[in-house]
This record gives C-alpha cells, structure tokens and sequence, in this order.
C-alpha cells in the first residue's frame, strides 16, 4: 500500500509536469494570458502533491513529525488550496474580460498580466494564511481551507 501510494503521486506529478512541459513548447502565438493562468494552477497542483502528500506520507512512515514541519503543513496547505481557487477564478475573469468586455483582446500584454495575476494570488494566499496564523483571537490556520470546505459541502448538499 505504502509503495502505491508513493507510485500514484509520482506518476500524477510527472504527468503534470509533462502537460506543463508540453504547454512550454507552444509557438508564441499560442501563448495567451489564459494558457499561462492554466499553466499556474497546473504548478501549484504540483507544489499541492509535491508538499502536501509528502509530508503524509512521512508522517504516515515515521510517525508524529516535528512542531515546526506541522505548523508549515497548517499554514502551506490551506495557502495552496486558495492559490487554486484565486487561479481558477482568475481564468473565469479573464475569459469573461476577453469575450465580453474587450473589443480587442490581442492588444493585451500577456506576459505582464501573467506576472502580476501570479505574484498577487501568491501574495493574498499566503498573506492570508500567516495573518490568521498570527492572529490573537482565532489562531487557528486552517479557518479559511474549513470555510472554503465548508462553503462546498453546503452547496454540494444542495445540488442533490
């Protein structure tokens, strides 16, 4: 079991890193702000597996970790959670931008959208996470990834 587990997460993280790869190799013309957005949320799905399920697996290994590396596991994963969901919903806008608002959608420099869209997603998730980490009420690091699951499970229930 132990060896499957470890197996199926590197298979998935080599299959992402391929599909990333192969977005890499596209001609210039190819390269859209959306692309380069679906390409990011690829990459924190692999820091997400990369991080996240190695320090399961560890702890799954060799028992209850240290202090510290379970205080950044608190803080990483819920930042990580809300780095895909700011990147998903970041694609929606842009889309929404380009079909319905925009006349000329080729005008816009992609490549500076890209860097800015990547550095504030990564600013407010993580921003996020150390200002509840640090705060003096809650401290409580995974209040947002439990609103988020929470959020979902209510809808979820409510589409059936």
């Amino acid at each position: 079991m132990k060896i499957l587990s470890i197996a199926g997460i590197a298979a998935s993280i080599y299959m992402l890193v391929d599909i990333i790869r192969s977005r890499k190799s596209l001609p210039d013309s190819s390269k859209t702000l959306i692309t380069m957005l679906v390409s990011s949320l690829q990459w924190s799905i692999v820091e997400y597996l990369g991080f996240v399920t190695t320090t399961d697996i560890l702890r799954y290994f060799y028992g209850p970790l240290s202090h510290n590396i379970c205080l950044l596991k608190t803080t990483v994963t819920p930042a990580l959670v809300i780095q895909m969901l700011l990147f998903t919903t970041a694609i929606l806008l842009t889309r929404f931008i380009f079909i319905a608002l925009m006349k000329n959608p080729g005008a816009v420099d992609d490549q500076f959208w890209t860097i800015f869209l990547n550095i504030w997603i990564r600013l407010v998730s993580y921003t996020s996470q150390i200002v509840s980490l640090f705060s003096p009420g809650l401290n409580n690091t995974s209040f947002i990834w439990n609103s988020v699951s929470l959020t979902f499970l209510l809808y979820f229930q409510g589409l059936n």
